[in-house]
């Protein structure tokens, strides 16, 4: 057997549950057709790189229910009675867009239900915490939205809310506390706010030599690239200094390589769209540079905040069309989506 065939079969499996009942389960045959769509000597440096990182960063359904069953009894988050802690606490379901959080409620549900014989469906005891629960904070645009309508809606003072998200990005993290900060200063309340992460991800750029998430060091040099930038109207990209930790990925080498081909990707799939949404980037929704570059899936869906080359495209569509590409990890699109997460 070949190295390339071992890989796609490889891949295949990393992924074998991703919108399982929604579309068909991935094959070797369907990682091959979305690896032939880059330059042939890439494509197999390409599939081992991906190969390596999804191991690392893609949730299976497995993971994540045995990760909130973990929590379900974690001390520092329920006490000492954890049956208590949740009888008590309301569970936020209010998510603004997007169906992650209502995923992930019914994962918790189930665990509850198995566990003590009740749901979070109730609203929690007066003096009880708040939950609130979801796949990622990427930009942390998401959840600040919520949160910040909750406070200013209906959010009791004082009151505690614990965020229990699978991966959180450090940047996102950060802009999620200042947000709910000044909010509840603005409306005179007293929150409190508690991370509960299953994995957090360096992504400031303080720290960008350290990142785990797809930083460019250059522009390769490649016209769609050239023109995306020249778009940026003069806003600088930050660059990332070689020599960090590696992270998720196997190697720097690697992790270039990827950078470097799926910029180009992306800058060619933004040449094509008619009008682009001003955060769509080559590596992912965002407000800065070539885009915020995550590589976390989970098996409900992939981010907007991903490469493009992940998830973007219908290879249905002419070659000319804007959508005209096939994507590996096709992205459920949520009404209102648009500024990533």
């Amino acid at each position: 057997m070949s190295a390339r065939t071992k890989l796609l079969a490889s891949v295949a499996g990393t992924i074998r549950d991703y919108r399982a009942d929604e579309i068909p389960e991935p094959t070797p045959d369907h990682v091959d057709r979305w690896i032939r769509q880059f330059e042939s000597p890439v494509q197999l440096p390409i599939l081992r790189e991906v190969d390596h990182v999804l191991k690392k960063s893609y949730y299976s359904r497995e993971v994540v229910e045995r990760g909130l069953g973990s929590l379900l009894t974690l001390g520092d988050l329920v006490g000492s009675d954890p049956r208590k802690f949740w009888r008590q606490a309301t569970v936020f379901r209010r998510q603004g867009h997007g169906a992650s959080q209502r995923d992930f409620v019914a994962v918790l549900d189930a665990r509850l239900a198995r566990q003590w014989g009740f749901s979070s469906a109730k609203r929690g005891d007066i003096g009880g915490s708040f939950v609130y629960l979801d796949d990622g904070i990427f930009t942390g645009e998401r959840v600040s939205q919520d949160l910040e309508k909750w406070i200013g809606e209906s959010a009791p003072s004082p009151a505690i809310i614990h965020l229990i998200i699978l991966v959180c990005h450090t940047l996102g993290k950060y802009w999620v506390k200042k947000r709910i900060r000044n909010c509840a200063e603005k409306h005179g309340k007293t929150i409190e706010i508690k991370f509960w992460c299953s994995t957090t991800l360096e992504n400031r750029k303080l720290f960008s030599k350290d990142s785990n998430v797809l930083w460019p060091k250059e522009a390769p040099d490649d016209v769609a690239v050239r023109e995306f930038q020249e778009c940026l109207e003069g806003r600088e990209v930050e660059w990332r200094p070689a020599g960090g930790q590696t992270g998720v990925f196997s190697s720097e080498s690697a992790r270039s390589l990827l950078e470097r081909e799926f910029v180009i990707a992306g800058a060619r799939l933004v040449a094509k769209a008619q009008s682009p949404h001003p955060l769509m980037r080559p590596l992912g929704y965002s407000r800065f540079g070539f885009g915020f570059g995550s590589m976390t899936v989970t098996f409900r869906n992939c981010p907007n905040n991903a490469p493009l080359a992940l998830w973007w495209g219908d290879p249905t569509t002419p070659p000319a069309h804007p959508l005209h590409w096939y994507p590996l990890l096709p992205r459920k699109i949520h009404p209102g989506e648009t500024s990533g997460r």
